[in-house]
């Protein structure tokens, strides 16, 4: 089980893509984490993936999606319902 907190989990898989996004762009939308806006960034953090169409694995993808229902938000909402275009074929 995983005991970590919904901020903490977001600056995990968010650290993954450090090689995939610019490292100033990702650490604005991680940066939400440290004022208690964990909504705002994981929703920033989709938005990047997508704007950049950043590929992503099939693990973080569904790592993401478990995030998000973890959260109470929306998977079918945009931006999160359309980072299945994204994963690597």
């Amino acid at each position: 089980m995983n005991n970590m907190s919904i901020g903490d989990r977001i600056l995990e898989i968010g650290h993954k893509f450090s090689n995939r996004i610019d490292v100033g762009i990702l650490n604005g939308a991680l940066s939400y984490v440290d004022h208690n806006e964990d909504h705002l960034a994981i929703d920033t953090f989709c938005e990047h993936l997508l704007e950049f169409e950043t590929r992503i694995q099939r693990d973080e993808y569904d790592e993401l999606c478990k995030l998000v229902a973890d959260m109470g938000l929306d998977e079918n909402a945009p931006p999160y319902r359309y980072l299945s275009q994204l994963l690597v074929s």
